[in-house]
């Protein structure tokens, strides 16, 4: 492992050498739409004003690489480049360098998010500036120096791989209603279950909690997504919001709760590991289920 690591240092080094205060500046913006929050919310947009199986698709392809991924660092749990060489690596936005190294979550986030952008619209802008966080995103890790060339690598080609095979799949699956709902069912059980079982296990065992904490909320995530998807297919069957009032109501509303959510249960200082399972499962089904359900009785939302 350490040759591994040595090998790849001249890197890490480099990236190094190029920092300055601007390009600090200029970096940490690009990464931050590597973040989970950026797709969680462009979707949300997407699901409630623009077309509900275009969101479905990158929901799905996203989630399916995040979860993946993160179950590839709670068993390999290699260490982050600036652990391994504290006195030569200068990280920056360590805040956003949790759970271990490889593969880059950032790189995967952003590589199947932006790849499945690229894949469902048309717009040449659109594509453009997709392809460049597609490029750009894993690069940006590299010069933060919280991950090593092989990380963003893998992270990279496992994301650009989900949007390619799962997104066409899905895009497939969902004009059949029924087995789309049965499918997002049986992942939503799948995942859900060993997800609370981590959360329980953070709060009341002293499990590796830097392997399982970001992997039992990615999975947290990904189960309510799925099961609201499924349940709104099944019993709400909600139309996007059409007018340009109700899609600004719907955003501010839809986007705001949503939000002051994932502060308030932030603070939340007891039994950390359940809270924050019930955090996560709670936004994903306010997304999918809840706020389509809510929106039809204000009149933001049509029916089918």
């Amino acid at each position: 492992m350490e040759s591994l690591f040595s090998s790849q240092l001249g890197i890490m080094l480099f990236f190094d050498s190029l920092s300055s205060s601007l390009l600090d500046k200029v970096v940490e913006l690009i990464t931050f739409f590597g973040e989970s929050t950026v797709p969680l919310f462009f979707i949300s947009a997407m699901l409630w004003t623009a077309n509900k199986k275009k969101a479905a698709v990158m929901a799905f392809t996203l989630l399916s690489a995040t979860s993946m991924m993160q179950v590839l660092k709670a068993i390999l749990r290699v260490p982050r480049p600036f652990m391994v060489y504290s006195e030569l690596i200068n990280p920056r936005r360590v805040h956003t360098a949790t759970g271990y190294s490889f593969p880059s979550g950032h790189s995967t986030t952003a590589s199947s998010f932006y790849s499945t952008l690229i894949f469902l619209f048309k717009n040449k802008a659109v594509r453009i500036v997709s392809l460049l966080f597609v490029i750009l995103i894993p690069l940006s890790r590299l010069y933060l120096g919280v991950h090593w060339p092989m990380d963003v690598l893998a992270g990279t080609a496992l994301g650009i791989a989900s949007a390619i095979i799962l997104g066409k799949a899905i895009d497939r699956i969902y004009d059949d209603e029924g087995r789309f709902i049965f499918l997002m069912l049986i992942l939503a059980i799948i995942i859900g279950i060993p997800s609370l079982v981590f959360a329980i296990l953070l709060d009341f065992s002293s499990i590796d909690r830097m392997a399982i904490e970001d992997m039992m909320k990615n999975l947290a995530l990904s189960s309510s997504i799925m099961a609201g998807l499924a349940l709104e297919r099944k019993m709400v069957r909600f139309e996007c919001a059409h007018g340009t009032k109700e899609k600004a109501l719907s955003l501010i509303l839809g986007l705001g709760v949503l939000a002051l959510f994932m502060a308030l249960m932030g603070m939340i200082p007891f039994l950390e590991g359940i809270m924050d399972w019930i955090k996560y499962f709670l936004l994903g089904l306010w997304v999918t289920y809840l706020f389509p359900l809510l929106g039809i009785r204000l009149g933001l939302f049509g029916r089918s």
